[in-house]
């Protein structure tokens, strides 16, 4: 655990008299407490106390600095208005607060909430904070129109512009005209050829990954969902989606031991098939952001998918979250694609194919991950409710998926004999501040409260504070269905006497998920940022291949075929972007709700509220995130590969109408018409 730090304690003093002087105070103070907020650490990460003091501190100073003289200067001339600071400002209060609460519990394991430190330095960071929220706001409103003038660029508005600023020269004129260009011609590329020609580039990155990684990385469950397969019959259970149990079990046991005599071939099989289907799905939303958001944020998009190496390591990975996430990036996708035709025409008449397809997609998400189902069901509820035009589309969506869901939880998991794990799986939280409660407020509790707790968790002295394996796994199921109403009593019973215990323990479970200052490996976690080597599977298959159904124990190590790019992944995977400037904001999960809560901000500042439907269902998700057993990125990953959607929200909804749009609808500005906008 690191060493002990006075948590929000300032080091200089705020007094001077002037704006200027105490605008650098707040600058600093918010600069040293949102830490990574800069993307800069050491590797392993987590809270940098003398950040303030070297040339990186000096950065984000001068940051922080300049968003709040701007911010200033743009209240006083009218240009940032009232609502950019009603957004901005809860924003930045909740941010702070959660940079100094997270901060508290990565080094102490507690929340500090009765520390006057803590409140100073929530207080003393929010100036600093809501400068850099609201510039990002104000800036991010406009940024669909700049696009769209940079877009439509010429040579004669590049020269109008060097007339009205002499700084700019005519080279640069000259350069903006050719981006402008290359833009326009690119925007005309057909969806189809787009799609292709995007596939294969991110393919071709993702295979020199592959080279690094070959035959594929065989971690996380993979070495227990095959011997379920292998084993079949009422082996099977829900604890991890069946489908990819399946999937994942038929290539590795059945193509690659029994038809190829390899389970290294067999994984190989896998690993590529799931590349190219994440690749095709990746390549699908860049090619179709062209005509919905125009052509940079399509080759944002692009970029993003083939270039940030977490997606190719994911995508060579034997764990259910990886298809997961390119079937949640596209949902979120096609519900942007909804929410534009419904913005633009609330009464527009979308076909049914679309409805059917969105279905599906949002389906798939269901079966490779199964609280996925909670978020859509909500989603589309709210939507149904909200949006009563197409009230009819949402709700014959949900019915669909509900029935789905039935027939294949009820049937279909019959007819494979598959087994339906225990109450514990959904019980990681209260689990968790019941154990941390028996450790820490044993005398508040009462004896015979004790015992309950250590009938239901019998390994409750094992408890870590940042993953609920320890109480879960040996949790009494049994106990449990006999009598749910009695450990919900206890549970709340416990909670009164303890209420901090119970709030921190919720906390540090799931921090990982809202403090962008989280280090990785986390503290106590027992995981990597991503696992790249597997030394569990082989633990696990060395202790049991001499077993009697030793047969079922299957391990697929590694062999790379270029040590060069294993060394770079593995680097990245142990974390090392953590010394990466700016990294924070694309690798670090805690960072993920932020960036929606922005473009909430932005869609709303731009007046376009059904725009809010794909980031409800990033939040949503999100949402099912602090319920998890520990902070894993592989969970998060979902919401990253998500992000394009935000960038095409900026880039391609200025709020503005048809009739601003020389006459043409605004969702027709990329050359769209309403065939090119079904899905």
């Amino acid at each position: 655990m690191a060493s002990m730090i006075r948590v929000g304690e300032p080091t200089g003093t705020q007094g001077a008299a002037n704006a200027v002087a105490a605008a650098k105070e707040a600058a600093r103070i918010a600069a040293e407490t949102a830490g990574k907020i800069g993307g800069i650490g050491t590797v392993g990460g987590g809270p940098l106390g003398g950040v303030a003091g070297g040339l990186t501190g000096l950065l984000i100073f001068a940051v922080v600095l300049y968003c709040m003289i701007r911010v200033v200067r743009g209240s006083l001339a009218g240009t940032i208005d009232r609502r950019t600071h009603w957004f901005a400002g809860p924003i930045a209060a909740l941010l702070s607060g959660c940079l100094m609460i997270g901060r508290n519990l990565y080094l102490t394991d507690m929340g500090g909430w009765t520390s006057a430190g803590t409140w100073m330095g929530m207080i003393l960071a929010i100036p600093g904070l809501w400068a850099i929220v609201a510039v990002a706001i104000d800036w991010l409103t406009g940024a669909a129109s700049r696009i769209a003038s940079a877009e439509a660029g010429t040579a004669a508005t590049a020269a109008n512009q060097v007339t009205t600023k002499q700084a700019i020269t005519n080279q640069t004129a000259a350069a903006r005209t050719t981006t402008a260009r290359r833009l326009a011609a690119y925007r005309t590329i057909g969806t189809g050829k787009l799609l292709i020609a995007l596939w294969i580039v991110i393919l071709a990155v993702w295979l020199i990954g592959f080279l690094g990684a070959f035959p594929g990385i065989y971690g996380y469950d993979a070495i227990y969902q095959v011997r379920m397969y292998y084993l079949g019959g009422g082996n099977v259970n829900n604890h991890h989606p069946i489908v990819h149990t399946y999937l994942l079990g038929w290539c590795v046991a059945t193509i690659g031991e029994r038809l190829l005599g390899s389970a290294a071939a067999g994984l190989a099989v896998y690993c590529v098939l799931q590349m190219l289907a994440m690749s095709l799905i990746y390549a699908y939303i860049s090619a179709r952001l062209n005509r919905l958001s125009g052509p940079v944020a399509s080759l944002i998009s692009a970029a993003f998918f083939a270039f940030v190496p977490y997606h190719m390591i994911l995508a060579f990975s034997a764990t259910k979250d990886s298809l997961f996430a390119a079937f949640f990036a596209l949902g979120v996708f096609q519900t942007y694609a909804i929410a534009r035709r419904i913005q633009a025409d609330r009464h527009a008449r979308i076909p049914v194919a679309t409805w059917v397809g969105y279905g599906c997609v949002l389906f798939a998400g269901c079966l490779l991950r199964n609280n996925a189902l909670y978020a859509i069901v909500v989603l589309l509820v709210f939507a149904a409710i909200l949006l009563r035009s197409q009230w009819k589309g949402f709700l014959a969506t949900l019915l669909a998926i509900v029935v789905a869901w039935g027939l294949f939880t009820g049937p279909v998991y019959r007819v494979l004999s598959v087994q339906k794990e225990g109450a514990a799986a959904m019980l990681s939280v209260p689990a968790q501040q019941l154990a941390r409660a028996a450790l820490l407020n044993a005398d508040e509790i009462g004896a015979e409260d004790m015992r309950q707790i250590k009938e239901y968790m019998p390994t409750v002295e094992t408890y870590q504070a940042r993953i609920s394996d320890h109480v879960v796994f040996p949790f009494n199921n049994a106990k449990y269905a006999e009598d749910k109403g009695a450990f919900y009593r206890l549970w709340a019973r416990v909670g009164k006497a303890a209420p901090g215990t119970y709030l921190d323990a919720f906390l540090l479970l799931n921090a990982g998920n809202w403090y962008p200052d989280m280090g990785y490996p986390v503290p106590d976690g027992y995981h990597p940022y991503l696992e790249y080597g597997f030394p569990g599977n082989e633990d696990a298959y060395n202790a049991h291949k001499d077993d009697a159904d030793g047969d079922s124990w299957i391990f697929v190590p590694m062999q790379p075929k270029s040590q060069w790019v294993s060394e770079q992944l593995s680097g990245f995977a142990r974390g090392d972007w953590q010394t990466v400037p700016g990294a924070v904001l694309l690798c670090n999960p805690g960072a993920y709700i932020w960036l929606i809560l922005i473009a909430a901000a932005v869609m709303v500042r731009r007046r376009r509220y059904v725009m809010l439907l794909p980031l409800a269902l990033m939040t949503l998700y999100w949402g099912t995130l602090l319920l998890a057993p520990t902070i894993l990125f592989r969970y998060s990953y979902a919401l990253a590969a998500a992000l394009p959607v935000l960038v095409g929200l900026m880039c391609g909804d200025s709020g503005r109408s048809g009739t601003e749009t020389g006459g043409k609808r605004a969702d027709d500005r990329f050359g769209g018409s309403p065939r090119s906008e079904r899905l």
